[in-house]
């Protein structure tokens, strides 16, 4: 029976999603919530809901739309039933099953983390408490944390800036001010001082301030600070959307702040997040989505010994005249031999753009059907990162592709996962 992460994907049932969570649970647990079957294994950090049944023309995002919000409900009692707290900690690695013609059919999405920038020494500015915040924004692996921690960034910034504890002039003296007084009095300042660039929230500068304000605190800010009737939701993917959009919106204008008031120095050169996904496009297609049924502490790891001892680098053409057709064929035979040393399948991917609030993470996505992989049982998938720290403007992602035949990527273990670079003509 085919299995995902030692969950067996039940009979009665056509379609379902695993997502991957914080930590592994200690024990089995399973619950049926709204016709849906819930459950999380031990030992496995991933939380599968099944679908008893779905439209034929249902997508795998369709699909994982109708699992989530099931799986944040089953989480959720799960919390306050078991006192076992667990979170998804990427809805968007997940891996996706139906059944067509009876045979289960499996896409697997996982985040590919790509490091950009400068080899540069940090600058000798003055530590601020806003600093702390834009750190813990930017390291944040939470969509609505992230989005709270660079608002609060936004408001240290402007504290230091205009400070609210300041008494200004009111009709009966000198007193403090209200919370939204002090913000629009500081985002004026702002405004007046450093020309802070509002224009995401109206196109008028008049009003900029108030249309902020309007827009992002009262809107966005206090439905993502509260758990009041109306809040936006973790694991609501309208709610994740629209943080996900005001956090676009607000990113740059903090940057701009910190660079004008506290003069930090943001580094301008580097790849665009345009240039990354373009060079992407190029790479993504060379590269493959492993699987295992087998549960080890470093996958990548395993599966670069296996192909090593293969002989697959050494049979790797080292010139193009090199390349022939029998070339591939012993390229595919060794690739047979390292899958007998080492149980694994290599899934061809596709890039699904950025994931949602990140800059330097994309989204790949393997699709296969079990008929097509040796091994039917899934323990882990692996997604790994193209490493490109810049040291010059013409070192690239592209030029590391050139070389990757000869050596495999730099694989940085974020979800005990890589994908790995090989050349099959399968």
């Amino acid at each position: 029976m085919a299995s995902i992460y030692g969950y067996s994907l039940p009979n009665n049932f056509q379609a379902g999603a695993s997502f991957t969570l914080s930590k592994e649970p200690w024990r089995d647990h399973c619950q049926d919530i709204d016709s849906l079957h819930v459950a999380v294994k031990s030992g496995q950090a991933c939380v599968h809901v099944a679908l008893p049944q779905i439209s034929d023309s249902a997508s795998a995002n369709d699909i994982a739309k109708h699992s989530l919000p099931v799986a944040e409900k089953f989480l959720d009692l799960l919390a306050v039933q078991a006192q076992l707290a667990y979170r998804i900690v990427n809805q968007n690695d997940n891996a996706i099953w139906r059944r067509t013609a009876n045979l289960p059919e499996l896409q697997v999405s996982a985040t590919l983390p790509v490091t950009t920038g400068m080899s540069a020494s940090p600058q000798m500015t003055k530590a601020q408490a806003a600093f702390r915040y834009y750190r813990f924004a930017s390291s944040s692996g939470d969509l609505f944390e992230a989005y709270r921690y660079i608002y609060l960034c936004l408001e240290s910034a402007l504290d230091d800036l205009d400070p609210s504890a300041k008494l200004v002039q009111k009709r009966r003296g000198k007193k403090k001010r209200n919370e939204r007084e002090w913000l629009v009095d500081a985002l004026g300042h702002a405004k007046s001082r450093y020309l802070l660039d509002l224009s995401a929230f109206s196109a008028n500068p008049l009003d900029a301030v108030n249309q902020f304000i309007g827009q992002r605190y009262e809107v966005i800010r206090c439905a993502t600070f509260h758990g009041k009737a109306g809040a936006l939701m973790p694991g609501i993917p309208s709610d994740v959307k629209r943080v996900d959009e005001q956090l676009g919106k607000l990113q740059p204008i903090v940057k701009q702040l910190l660079k004008e008031h506290f003069g930090v120095n943001f580094p301008s050169s580097g790849m665009t997040p345009y240039f990354l996904n373009s060079q992407l496009e190029t790479l993504i297609p060379g590269m493959r989505l492993a699987t295992s049924p087998m549960k080890v502490a470093d996958l990548g790891q395993e599966i670069r010994s296996a192909i090593t001892s293969s002989g697959y680098y050494e049979i790797l053409p080292k010139r193009p005249e090199d390349v022939t057709d029998s070339t591939f064929e012993k390229l595919n035979q060794t690739i047979h031999t390292a899958q007998e040393r080492f149980s694994f399948d290599l899934v061809r991917i596709t890039l699904d753009g950025k994931r949602p609030g990140y800059d330097d993470e994309w989204i790949v996505t393997g699709e296969t059907k079990t008929d097509e992989v040796q091994h039917s049982e899934i323990v882990q998938w692996l997604s790994s990162s193209c490493s490109t720290k810049q040291r010059s403007p013409t070192s690239s992602c592209a030029q590391q592709r050139k070389s990757s035949l000869a050596k495999p990527f730099q694989l940085i273990s974020t979800w005990r996962a890589s994908v790995v670079s090989c050349t099959s003509s399968g």
